[in-house]
This record gives C-alpha cells, structure tokens and sequence, in this order.
C-alpha cells in the first residue's frame, strides 16, 4: 500500500523528477501477484482482514493507474465533520495516525483553464 501511495505522490508533483517511474511496471506486477496470494488466503481461510485489504490494494491500483493517465489525487486528513464518502474518494484508515482521505480533483492540464466560445 505504500508503494502505491508513493507512486501516487510522485503523479502529484509532476515539476519534479519522479524517481519511481522506471519501476512503475514491475511495481504493479509485483502487487498484482501479491493480490492474487491475498486472494487465495482469503478464499482458503475465510480471512476477512486479508480480503479487505486486498479490496483496497485493488482500489489503489485503479487509483495510481488514473492518475498515471494525468488524474490529480489529493491527500489530507478526515476529521469526520465532512459530507458522505463520494465515489471519487477513498478513506484510509491508519493506526496513530486516524483517517487519511484520497480524493480525486480532475485531470491535470498544462494549459490555463480559459472559457470557451461555444457560440461558432
């Protein structure tokens, strides 16, 4: 799960050098082969912890996967006084440190957002 958040930290900070790309790849074979031994444990002993964090492995996946595609994710902690947990975000729940919500913001653009002349 750390990697994961390490490479998704490296996609918001796209002005400096990401130290992580060229590992990109066995980095997510690797916890790809890893889901499918949490998987099997799982399965073979009804292990629930396992199952829930292979879930969230998978999401993290999606996660760093569209922000490789130029998605911008935002963490910070949750104190609980926010609105309900929407689709594009995802609550982390860290021991002695509380809750960490991910949160997608849109794609990234290198250009100025500008308003568009949809009349022509």
């Amino acid at each position: 799960m750390t990697l994961l958040l390490a490479h998704i930290d490296a996609y918001h900070h796209r002005q400096t050098v990401n130290f992580l790309a060229h590992q990109r790849v066995s980095d997510r074979a690797m916890l790809e082969q890893a889901l499918e031994k949490m998987d099997a444990i799982s399965k073979t002993n009804k292990d629930v912890v396992t199952e829930q964090s292979a879930k969230l492995v998978r999401r993290l996946l999606e996660i760093e996967a569209d922000a490789a595609q130029g998605s911008n994710y935002t963490a910070r902690t949750y104190d609980g006084d926010e609105s309900d947990k929407g689709d594009e975000e995802l609550r982390l729940h860290i021991p002695y440190l509380g809750v960490i919500k991910i949160t997608r913001q849109g794609p990234i653009s290198s250009l100025p957002s500008a308003k568009r002349d949809i009349s022509r």
